[in-house]
């Protein structure tokens, strides 16, 4: 596995970010134009800004927002960035969380309920039950039985 860290290191970001939210509750806000006269509005501005020397972008409205100094950024030089090798997530299969049909019952599940009905007292209950689908034991009976058998155990009070 490749252990990467990156650390970023920019000091002044959450004085710009609070200088930010200063300007914007004062309303120190430049009002939308129209785009057509924005575009050309935005190339002068760009030739201008480049005859210039570089101003801080948070006191150029006017408004001093701080008392620090401004600092021009140098640029940095395009560094080429080698592409890191990712493996392939795999996808588990995504159950559904609305049932399409009946549940389906196993002789575990049936047996389980019909111990703890026993354990709670209901054995003569329980035999009944099982008269009534004609077997003596539940290895006896139908499996496709299990799901009408489940639900008469619900009916006497087993967890199924």
């Amino acid at each position: 596995m490749l252990e990467m860290k990156i650390t970023i290191a920019a000091p002044d970001l959450a004085a710009a970010i609070n200088n930010l939210a200063v300007a914007l509750a004062n309303g120190n806000t430049v009002p939308a134009e129209k785009p057509a006269k924005a575009e050309k509005q935005t190339e002068a501005k760009d030739a201008a800004q480049q005859a210039q020397a570089p101003v801080n972008p948070m006191q150029a409205t006017g408004a001093p927002l701080s008392a620090t100094p401004a600092q021009t950024v140098a640029p940095v030089a395009n560094v080429p960035v080698a592409p890191v090798a990712q493996a392939p997530i795999a996808q588990a299969p995504v159950a559904s969380a609305v049932p399409t049909g009946a549940p389906t019952y196993t002789l575990e599940m049936i047996a389980r309920a019909g111990t703890a009905l026993v354990d709670a007292g209901k054995m003569d209950a329980l035999c009944g039950l099982l008269a009534k689908y004609g077997v003596e034991a539940l290895t006896a009976l139908d499996p496709a039985q299990y799901g009408n058998f489940a639900n008469d155990l619900r009916a006497l009070g087993a967890q199924i």
